[in-house]
């Protein structure tokens, strides 16, 4: 079985010409489906970061493969990553329909390490001597 990379989301019509010794040919047209829209939402605190897969599948079951920009990944639906260190990180996910077609959207995340410190007021004494 050959795997066909489309440019273009949604449905696609595909001719499938069989053709035998006697040179008679029998046309089909299957629909070949791939994901329509692939997308993700991404909300942080500091370093720690959940991932909200927002893709819409149409008729096939969908599998999933994200890239955190830092040599990890993981296949979870929606999955949460702790990064070691605040950067710009590129961040993929791929979709993978039940026939091998792909579909994959990346974005970049700037994450800044949260540094929250105590704030303590001291209310001034105003005193005469």
């Amino acid at each position: 079985m050959s795997k066909v990379l489309y440019l273009s989301k949604g449905f696609i019509n595909i001719a499938v010409i069989i053709c035998c010794v006697m040179n008679t040919g029998l046309a089909s047209s299957p629909t070949d489906t791939i994901p329509a829209i692939i997308n993700f939402d991404a909300s942080s605190e500091g370093l720690s970061v959940s991932f909200a897969n927002k893709s819409k599948q149409q008729s096939s079951k969908l599998t999933y493969r994200w890239q955190f920009g830092d040599g990890a990944s993981s296949t979870l639906q929606n999955p949460s990553h702790i990064y070691a260190v605040e950067g710009k990180y590129r961040v993929s996910l791929m979709a993978i329909d039940e026939q091998g077609n792909t579909e994959v959207v990346s974005k970049s995340i700037t994450l800044i390490e949260s540094t929250l410190q105590e704030l303590v007021i001291v209310q001034g004494a105003h005193g005469t001597n």
